[in-house]
């Protein structure tokens, strides 16, 4: 308690009022009288966290001389980076500078600090990706600051691709393939009708999970019998979504709305991933699988397979949607060839008719009512399980 009082931030004070809760107070000069505002909370370390919130955001501006970083990063996250789709990402990343830096000035973050800080990153064991990631956030915030006129000049951060090689930092996976009987046990696992449908369209389109997520019945040409996994009026962008065959155990499940919400659920555009998140961790948890299985494992092990049963290189890539250099016309019109990914369509339709085999819960979903697996498939691929 400095001076008798509860806890002090430049001019202002906690004091409690006659309900309980705790206020934000201060001496005005002007009226030459004390005033309080209400922080509509009864908890001490509650109360402080928000005065020390409230005064970084609402003090004067000042410049480089006396800003303290902590202030630089809140302002940073409450303009901008919480309104964007990876805010909890920002925010976690946010927290390693606050944690470290405490209470130092902006223009004590020179190169020599910086190290220190990235030392202190490898030391917890992080990923390359993981540390660049939060320093990258880092920069973007002190970055904001001189945009908003807070900073004199702008501050030099290291190329953290060149110290991260000095540490060794190995470059970590951020997800692995599956063996058959790993996804048997994710399917046996899947809690609700739309997880089992999100699984089915990971494995049958071979897709980004996001794609799979927001894939809709307007998406699929059930005459020409293809996927385009990119939705209308939505441009490409370096995540090429490409336009796949539709395989026998989508087309069971299809409806007009959307795949994954069996049109009872309307997905959160601004973050689609958060709709199934919590589900799949059940999931996996109850699986009893690794971290490393989330949504791209299925991915992965789509590629695998469709290689490892023969698949050619071009079927495998156009599947996955890794463009070759110079084929984007060769792409508009390759989806109206009859054989057009034939291979890797026979290999998909084979996978999952084993796996139905395999799973007592595909075997009696409802959503697969219609469905008929192909026992010649089974029969062909059973050696590659």
């Amino acid at each position: 308690m400095e001076n008798g009082k509860a806890y002090t931030v430049g001019i202002y004070y906690l004091t409690k009022n006659r309900s309980g809760n705790w206020c934000r107070t201060w001496y005005d000069e002007e009226a030459q009288q004390r005033r309080s505002s209400s922080l509509r909370t009864a908890d001490f370390e509650t109360a402080k966290r928000a005065l020390d919130d409230w005064f970084i955001l609402n003090s004067r501006p000042v410049l480089e001389d006396d800003l303290e970083l902590s202030r630089c990063l809140i302002r940073y996250y409450e303009d901008h980076a919480k309104h964007l789709k990876r805010a909890d990402s920002e925010r976690r990343n946010l927290s390693y500078w606050l944690e470290f830096f405490g209470e130092s000035l902006v223009r004590e973050l020179r190169a020599p600090q910086q190290r220190k800080f990235l030392i202190s990153l490898v030391e917890k064991d992080f990923a390359k990706s993981t540390i660049e990631g939060i320093f990258k956030t880092g920069a973007a915030a002190v970055r904001y600051a001189w945009t908003e006129d807070m900073l004199k000049e702008q501050i030099s951060f290291i190329d953290i691709a060149k110290e991260l090689r000095k540490h060794n930092t190995a470059v970590r996976p951020k997800s692995r393939d599956l063996k058959l009987h790993e996804v048997v046990r994710l399917f046996e696992n899947a809690g609700t009708d739309r997880l089992v449908r999100y699984l089915m369209i990971l494995i049958g389109c071979a897709c980004r999970p996001a794609a799979a997520l927001e894939l809709e019945g307007s998406q699929i040409d059930r005459k020409a019998g293809t996927i385009s996994l990119l939705k209308p009026g939505k441009a490409q962008s370096n995540k090429y979504r490409a336009t796949v065959r539709l395989p026998s155990f989508i087309e069971a499940i299809y409806h007009r709305d959307n795949l994954c919400n069996q049109g009872l659920i309307k997905l959160n555009p601004n973050k689609p991933m958060d709709s199934i998140k919590s589900s799949w961790i059940t999931m996996r948890k109850n699986a009893q699988l690794d971290t490393l299985v989330n949504p791209g494992s299925m991915r992965k092990t789509m590629a695998k397979w469709l290689r490892t049963t023969g698949v050619e290189a071009w079927h495998t890539s156009a599947q996955l949607g890794h463009r070759a250099r110079g084929s984007e016309i060769t792409e508009i019109y390759a989806p109206n060839d009859p054989a057009y990914l034939s291979e890797a369509l026979e290999s998909i339709e084979g996978y999952f008719a084993i796996l139905v085999s395999k799973s007592p819960k595909l075997q009696n979903f409802e959503g697969l009512k219609d469905y008929e697996p192909r026992c010649d498939l089974v029969a062909k691929y059973a050696d590659y399980v």
